[in-house]
C-alpha cells in the first residue's frame, strides 16, 4: 500500500510540474531505476503508474539521458508490450514515444533500435485495433525522430508475415509522407 501511495504521489507531483527540471535532473539517476522496477511489479496499477511517471520524466528531461540508460531501460519497456493488461500496453506505447526522445539520437542504434522495431512490428499485428493504432504511432514517432529508413525496411519485411498487410502499408505511407 505504501508503495502504491508513493507512486500515486510521485505521479501527481510530476504531472503537476511541482518537481522542477533541475531537481528532476539531479534525482533522475535514483528515481528512474526505481520507477523502471515498478513497471515489472505484479500489481497492474503499479506498472501503469510507473509507465506514466517514466513518460513524464523522459519528456521533461528530453535529451538528458545517456546511451547506458537507453540500453538499461529499453528491455523493460519492451516487456510491457506483452503485459496482460491492455491499459498498460497502451501506456507503455506513450512511454516509448517519450523514451525515444530522452537521449541523443546516437543512443538509439544497433541492436537496441533493431530489436525494438522488430518487437513493435510483432505487436502491430495485434488483433485489437487500439493496440495497433498505439503501436503505429510509436513506429511513426521512431521514423520521424530516430531512424525512418529502418522503420521502412522493417515495414516492408513484415508485410508478408502479418495476418493482413494493411497496418504495414499504413506505416509505409506515413513514413514516406515524413520524408516528402
Amino acid at each position: 500500500v505504501a508503495r502504491k501511495v508513493t507512486l500515486t504521489a510521485t505521479y501527481g507531483l510530476l504531472k503537476a510540474g511541482a518537481i522542477g527540471p533541475q531537481m528532476l535532473y539531479k534525482h533522475a539517476p535514483h528515481i528512474v531505476p526505481l520507477l523502471a522496477s515498478e513497471i515489472e511489479d505484479q500489481d497492474a496499477s503499479a506498472r501503469h503508474l510507473g509507465c506514466l511517471c517514466l513518460s513524464i520524466i523522459f519528456e521533461r528531461l528530453r535529451g538528458g539521458f545517456g546511451e547506458q540508460a537507453v540500453q538499461d531501460l529499453y528491455p523493460r519497456l519492451l516487456k510491457r508490450l506483452d503485459d496482460s493488461d491492455d491499459v498498460i500496453r497502451m501506456a507503455v506505447c506513450e512511454t516509448f514515444k517519450s523514451f525515444m526522445l530522452c537521449a541523443p539520437k546516437e543512443a538509439y542504434r544497433g541492436t537496441m533500435i533493431t530489436y525494438t522495431i522488430d518487437q513493435l512490428f510483432i505487436h502491430l499485428d495485434d488483433p485489437d485495433p487500439k493496440i495497433q493504432k498505439a503501436i503505429f504511432d510509436v513506429l511513426v514517432h521512431i521514423a520521424e525522430h530516430v531512424d525512418g529508413a529502418l522503420v521502412l525496411k522493417k515495414a516492408n519485411a513484415n508485410i508478408q508475415s502479418h495476418r493482413s498487410p494493411v497496418m504495414c502499408e499504413t506505416v509505409i505511407r506515413a513514413v514516406n509522407k515524413l520524408t516528402k
